[in-house]
């Protein structure tokens, strides 16, 4: 056994001994007590965003919730997919890689050592890297979305928010379970089941499994998808008090991975992707080819594009009631293990990583009714991961990265809560983080492999150097203490009024680059106020909110030029930090039921973000391509000066990536009732997303148009139930929608900018059999 799965070992005996020890008395697993009934009209909707089951609509925050029927119509498979969903949410695949952005804090996180400052969290389990997200989206119970910092609860990774994938948890004593089969465009086969099997009267066994298939979205076969998943819940309510739930799951995601399409689209065949004729014409036709040297830009080698990426896990969570309050334990371990070929980017790139992680989090919650409540905590993080990167910048080399990653995190957490009257109560909140990390490795930037990555051949990458152009043996601590304070007022029976002030932190760390190779920590303030409600006999909701965000050392992963040994500019990929930004914006939620057959829903987004102090400097690399200083401008559509060889970049007053200005969604249900007792249930839900920037460039043609997506479904369900059929048509308008952008890292010299795009129209029908 390994040393890491040794400790994770240690730490679940240490937490089941606590466990049966201590005295008896405990309560049902968090997310299933009991609740009044809600009264008759729109659900009631239990989330779990404070640590604490309480109602969406009485939680005093910025959270927003989808459920399982949601996410199968809108076609969400992957985390990439939730932005159709919530609309302060923007994410994107690249190369393997989610990109989570939440009203425009967020980080473009696609290696192994830059991390997202949205957290991703399973079952309560934070997963560090965002290439680890997905095959997940199964027998699912909800997803939350928590929008702004979440110093106090979360803490790591969240200065953007979090987003929680809470799966259907096993039902004790009972027997049921599901199988949906779907087919659609694409040769899309879509299978998933779950089957629950009674352990006695106490415990059960459930397991779920999907997989997915389908062809590429681009006619060179990429962007296609080939998931296998499984996952296996075991519960047990050992005692009326004391509960016990252990998951293990396993997915494995393959095919060719993402594909990619050149901008301004339609300058080549939009779906055609980078392996079409077209593309391959462009390649080599690049001026570099007649400037620098024959042979300098190749196209990329299609066929050896792939995505190969495991990921597999297990935790356990116990929940005991006692005198003082609900006390709960949750260990967890991961892994996951990636060796993808990677083409989305414009130039291929070997993405190679296996890293492991364990956490362990105590929590005590006090038990509802009291005036005076409180949430206490610790919590403790560890993560060691080694990669071997390897993109080829065509003429420029092929700077490969190979390296391993330490990192340890403790902290120690807590939320007061009291009520000053039975409708005014005050919040307080604050969380103490430590974390310690460590980068060893190698940059060797070897000679272009021009030669021999091209179509249908095997990339070569020539011998390393004699000494590596850049070592790097870092390691540093952080630590910060975050809060959060708050008001609420309930301003009728159903209805709440709320204000929180909060801060965020996010840890820095190291890259590559022979001077100045570290990054300092980021920090957010969000000031937050709104309003929830209810009317008309629980048929009408109104929510409102306000926000307004300070941010400071914004960390800006990204493509850049650093210093190499000799002094030498080679291209690698630094943090660097922004100065400071500003966001503030506002968002409205509305549904109405005006029967119980009609549901009627609208959300609209407006979020204002400019860079307030953004300056970066970058080498002037025109003596690589035996030009003149000056000849080949840097890769900004931000005002820029040259001197000594440098050029001095100004983005202040820019907007912030991945924000468009506003965000409007709604949706209209209805059920018709036939004679025989059946349903049909249709529903048509649609999409507005304003203008925005998809690359931290901020060059003029990655500002992304507006763009509107709609979808509709049509659902029968019999009379006496059990089984469903389902036709649904997605993104109607097929537009070509752009998710991410990456700028060639020879740009301007080769003038290729790519985009990963989201899916085109699909279609199709899905079968659902329940017992």
């Amino acid at each position: 056994m390994s040393k890491s799965k040794g400790d994770f070992a240690a730490g679940l005996l240490l937490g089941i001994s606590c466990c049966c020890l201590a005295a008896p008395g405990w309560a049902q697993e968090a997310g299933n007590s009991e609740a009044t009934a809600p009264p008759a009209g729109l659900d009631e909707i239990v989330v779990t965003a404070q640590r604490r089951s309480e109602s969406l609509q009485r939680t005093a925050l910025s959270v927003s919730a989808v459920n399982p029927e949601a996410l199968s119509n809108a076609g969400v498979t992957t985390a990439a997919n939730l932005t159709v969903a919530v609309p302060a949410l923007q994410a994107s695949n690249q190369g393997g890689y989610t990109v989570f952005f939440i009203r425009g804090i967020g980080s473009s996180a696609v290696n192994a050592y830059a991390e997202p400052a949205v957290a991703f969290n399973l079952n309560g389990v934070y997963i560090t890297r965002p290439n680890a997200v997905n095959g997940q989206f199964f027998d699912v119970e909800r997803v939350e979305v928590l929008k702004g910092p979440q110093g106090t609860l979360y803490g790591r990774n969240a200065t953007g928010g979090a987003i929680n994938l809470i799966t259907r948890s096993a039902d004790p004593g009972e027997f049921n379970g599901y199988l949906s089969a779907q087919y659609g465009n694409f040769d899309e086969l879509l299978f998933e089941g779950a089957l629950n099997v009674p352990m006695g009267n106490d415990g059960a066994l459930r397991l779920a499994f999907q997989t997915e298939d389908h062809d590429g979205y681009y006619r060179d076969g990429t962007d296609d998808a080939k998931t296998r998943a499984f996952r296996a819940t075991l519960r047990a309510n050992l005692t009326p008090d004391l509960s016990v739930k252990i998951v293990g799951d396993y997915s494995k995601l393959g095919g060719k991975g993402g594909g990619g399409a050149v901008l301004p689209l339609g300058t080549t065949p939009v779906r055609g992707g980078l392996g079409d004729p077209a593309v391959t014409r462009l390649f080599q036709t690049a001026l570099p080819n007649t400037t620098v040297f024959p042979g300098a830009v190749t196209p990329l080698p299609i066929d050896q594009a792939k995505l190969d990426t495991k990921t597999g896990g297990v935790l356990a969570e116990f929940n005991w009631n006692t005198g003082v309050g609900t006390i709960t334990f949750l260990p967890a371990w991961r892994s996951t293990k990636a060796d993808n070929f990677n083409i989305s980017s414009g130039f291929w790139w070997i993405d190679r990583i296996k890293q492991e992680q364990q956490s362990y989090e105590l929590r005590l919650a006090s038990n509802p009714g009291s005036r005076f409540t409180y949430l206490l905590g610790g919590y403790y993080f560890k993560e060691n991961s080694s990669f071997d990167l390897r993109p080829d910048n065509q003429f420029l080399g092929v700077p490969v990265q190979i390296g391993r990653l330490s990192t340890k995190s403790a902290a120690a957490f807590g939320q007061l809560g009291y009520s000053i009257t039975d409708t005014l109560r005050l919040t307080g909140g604050a969380r103490y983080t430590w974390e310690e990390k460590g980068m060893d490795g190698t940059f060797s930037n070897t000679l272009p492999a021009v030669l021999t990555s091209g179509p249908n051949l095997n990339p070569i990458i020539l011998a390393y150097p004699p000494t590596p152009d850049i070592i790097t043996n870092g390691r540093n601590s952080f630590d910060d203490i975050t809060w959060k304070a708050g008001v609420e007022w309930d301003a009728g029976p159903q209805s709440l009024v709320y204000a929180n002030v909060g801060t965020g932190f996010k840890a820095g760390g190291f890259f590559f680059s022979s001077r100045n190779n570290s990054y300092a920590p980021e920090k957010v303030t969000s000031f937050v106020a709104g309003t929830k409600n209810r009317f008309a006999g629980n048929r009408l909701q109104l929510n409102f909110e306000a926000y307004l965000t300070k941010y400071k050392d914004q960390q800006l992963a990204h493509l850049n030029y650093v210093v190499g040994s000799t002094g030498n500019p080679v291209l690698g990929f630094p943090t660097e930090n922004v100065g400071r930004s500003e966001i503030y914006g506002a968002e409205i939620e509305g549904k109405y039921q005006p029967t119980p057959n009609t549901l009627f829903s609208l959300q609209a987004q407006y979020t204002h973000a400019r860079y307030k102090d953004f300056r970066f400097t970058t080498p002037d690399i025109s003596a690589l391509a035996h030009l003149p200083p000056g000849s080949i401008p840097p890769t900004t559509g931000c005002p820029s000066t040259l001197s000594n060889g440098l050029y001095t970049i100004d983005c202040s007053g820019f907007a912030l990536l991945q924000v468009p200005e506003w965000t409007i969604s709604g949706s209209v249900r209805q059920t018709f009732q036939l004679a025989n007792g059946a349903e049909i249930t249709a529903e048509v839900s649609s999409r507005f997303e304003d203008e925005r920037y998809a690359s931290d460039t901020l060059l003029p043609q990655t500002l992304i148009g507006s763009n509107t997506r709609t979808d509709a479904n049509l659902t029968y369900r019999p009379a006496r139930g059990g089984w469903s059929v389902t036709a649904y048509i997605n993104n109607i308008e097929n537009d070509d929608v752009v998710g991410n952008i990456f700028v060639h890292p020879a740009y301007p010299l080769f003038n290729l900018v790519t985009a990963t795009l989201r899916p085109p129209r699909t279609y199709g029908v899905r079968a659902r059999v329940e017992f």
